[in-house]
């Protein structure tokens, strides 16, 4: 492992894309592949960096704050644009994707996705940090860990922060972060989708709690936070773990697209990478979802591929009110699930157009001059198209008319 606690591992790690593969076996502290880091014991401005890093960590252990990238940090850190696969088994608290302990500073996450696994006999388990006692931002990142628990009672576990320490100071901002990962232990309470619990204040913007399962108990539990103070902007669940403590979040509803329609959010759109998070300012997309909560006013961009011969004549919901004549349209959601619909009407045929190809070409002007020799016979719908100069007959003036236009000689048929 880099670091000690007296010496931390300090300066810039660019992975440059590349796996770093770390199995270990061990009874220690802060078992990690960076064991501590730092900037000068947390005294130096002199940031240190982890960049474009892809990790794989395999850890079985019997101390605390085992984690998949760092196991203490302090000072001004930042990890960006890293992946951290995780497989860890403990039996002590703090178990994380990338942080164990974070003690002061600043730690800043972005553009980082958390996978794999964490099975727990302890608190605090988290898809990111474990436990933060400073100023801790995660800004466009996704936790996808699944956390095993056996915890009989108070699991204090959560999909990015275990625990949040210090009840003075410094927050936790999270902003643009999804949790599509598991809470499973049926003996397991007293969770949160994102931070297992706070002693002092939460920001949370853009951002969804959509886990892929949840078998941990409702009891104080709670969709984004448990404890502290939060304050919330434009953020959703999909699934409703435990009770939503200070209207921290809003239950979001699915807003799907039909056959041949295609549904993004509107307007001036934020958009996050890593997380692929778009967002206008009300309601969400997540996974080529657009969310959004009852009577919620949202704005949408609406796509269609009309079949062959075929053209749009508006767009329709199933539930819901959809108001505009173009995009961006307006829908007022529901309190349910809504489908998109794109309407189609047969594509109006073009006067000429006697072979119904789609097309005014010569080809057409010789299957007038044929139905004229009567060489071919036309039906009722090519009778009328054949009808290029809008008299009562047809003639050689139609072919000839006809000619006209293709010859850009006259503006445009009858």
């Amino acid at each position: 492992m880099a670091g000690t606690d007296t010496h931390d591992f300090g300066g810039s790690f660019d992975g440059q894309g590349h796996m770093l593969t770390f199995n270990c076996k061990d009874s220690d502290d802060y078992i990690a592949p960076f064991s501590y880091c730092g900037n000068n014991r947390g005294v130096s401005d002199e940031p240190v960096t982890f960049k474009n890093l892809v990790v794989k960590s395999t850890i079985m252990n019997s101390g605390t704050h085992a984690s998949g990238l760092i196991g203490q940090c302090r000072g001004t850190v930042k990890i960006e644009n890293c992946t951290v696969n995780i497989d860890i088994d403990t039996t002590q608290e703090f178990a994380a994707g990338y942080v164990g302990s974070f003690k002061k500073g600043k730690l800043d996450i972005v553009g980082c996705t958390a996978e794999g696994s964490i099975y727990t006999s302890a608190m605090y388990a988290a898809g990111f940090v474990a436990e933060t006692n400073a100023t801790c931002t995660l800004t466009d990142c996704l936790s996808s860990v699944a956390i095993y628990s056996s915890v009989i009672g108070d699991g204090s576990h959560g999909g990015f922060v275990g625990l949040q320490t210090n009840r003075s100071g410094p927050a936790v901002l999270i902003e643009g972060c999804a949790f599509n990962g598991s809470l499973l232990g049926n003996g397991t309470n007293c969770c949160g989708g994102f931070v297992g619990w706070c002693n002092n204040s939460i920001y949370l913007r853009n951002s969804i709690f959509a886990p892929a399962v949840v078998t941990v108990g409702n009891k104080d539990s709670a969709m984004f936070v448990r404890g502290g103070a939060t304050t919330s902007f434009n953020c959703y669940y999909i699934y409703a773990l435990g009770t939503d403590s200070g209207n921290q979040c809003t239950q979001g509803y699915a807003v799907t697209a039909g056959e041949n329609t295609t549904v993004n959010p509107g307007g001036s759109v934020d958009h996050y990478e890593t997380s692929k998070i778009n967002t206008s300012g009300k309601g969400i997309q997540f996974d080529d979802v657009v969310y959004a909560g009852a009577n919620e006013n949202i704005s949408l961009t609406l796509l269609n591929t009309p079949p062959e011969e075929m053209v749009l004549s508006g767009y329709s919901v199933d539930k819901g009110t959809l108001t505009g004549t173009e995009n961006p349209y307006t829908l007022t959601m529901p309190s349910q699930n809504v489908v998109v619909t794109a309407n189609f009407v047969e594509k109006p045929k073009k006067v000429g157009d006697v072979d119904l190809d789609g097309e005014v070409t010569i080809h057409d002007v010789t299957e007038i001059q044929k139905y004229i020799a009567k060489l071919v016979k036309f039906n009722e719908e090519q009778l009328a198209l054949a009808n290029t100069n809008g008299d009562s007959s047809i003639d050689i003036c139609d072919a000839t008319y006809l000619q006209m236009y293709l010859a850009e000689l006259i503006p445009e048929l009858s």
